[in-house]
């Protein structure tokens, strides 16, 4: 078993049984993508090599299943703790490009030089930072709220990665600099607070349970009348 498979905390337990629904709507979105003869997938998130919360071999047998069938696997993170020539990549484009810049820039070769170069002075960083063929740090927009993402690109074949993020940027709809079916995936995977209460009654009721708050010392360590920090 996989290392990436184990959890060590509540938290890591919610988060294994989020990230399973997402692969089971992953692969749903493949079986669609396949009855149409390929397509573009879109992730929220990265295919990074060896991540905590992923093993290896899903999301390599995901990647050989959309190059069989024509599927392009387009991953688009919004958090990411990788730089680029000492600059972190959500700074990137505007830092080299300027702050009007829209497009993309493949970073993947870069970075493995980088990390290469850093190995042989005694760096302990791996080379490969994802499974994709190609990594880019893309802007989708002018809007206030548009970023630099990391973008994971895998391509199927008789097409390049450029051709495939060109495709993004020309067909996909953008909202606010991110594109919009991203954004309404976010939202329809939300609980309202009606909802999530509804849930928690039942789920009472049918265990048998007493639902208690979590302990917290917040109190003692925040100003009178501050609503968090």
């Amino acid at each position: 078993m996989e290392r990436s498979s184990f959890t060590e905390t509540a938290d890591q337990t919610q988060d294994r049984f989020r990230n399973f629904v997402e692969r089971i709507i992953q692969a749903e979105a493949v079986g669609i993508l396949k009855k149409y003869g390929g397509g573009i997938l879109l992730i929220d998130g990265a295919l990074t090599a060896r991540a905590f919360d992923t093993p290896d071999s899903y999301i390599k047998s995901l990647l050989d299943e959309c190059y069989k069938h024509l599927i392009d696997v387009v991953a688009i993170s919004k958090k990411t703790t990788i730089t680029l020539a000492g600059t972190p990549i959500q700074n990137f484009l505007t830092e080299h490009y300027g702050l009007d810049f829209v497009g993309y820039v493949p970073i993947k070769k870069v970075l493995e030089q980088e990390r290469r170069e850093a190995q042989k002075a005694g760096g302990k960083n791996r080379i490969r930072l994802t499974k994709a063929r190609e990594m880019y740090a893309a802007r989708f927009g002018f809007s206030p709220t548009s970023m630099t993402f990391r973008v994971d690109l895998h391509n199927c074949r008789g097409i390049t990665t450029d051709e495939v993020i060109n495709d993004v940027y020309n067909y996909c709809r953008i909202y606010g600099g991110y594109p919009k079916p991203l954004i309404e995936a976010h939202q329809n995977s939300c609980f309202l607070f009606q909802d999530f209460q509804n849930l928690l009654t039942q789920a009472t009721v049918k265990l048998n349970s007493k639902p208690q708050s979590q302990s917290s010392m917040d109190v003692l360590f925040q100003p009178f009348a501050a609503s968090g920090k």
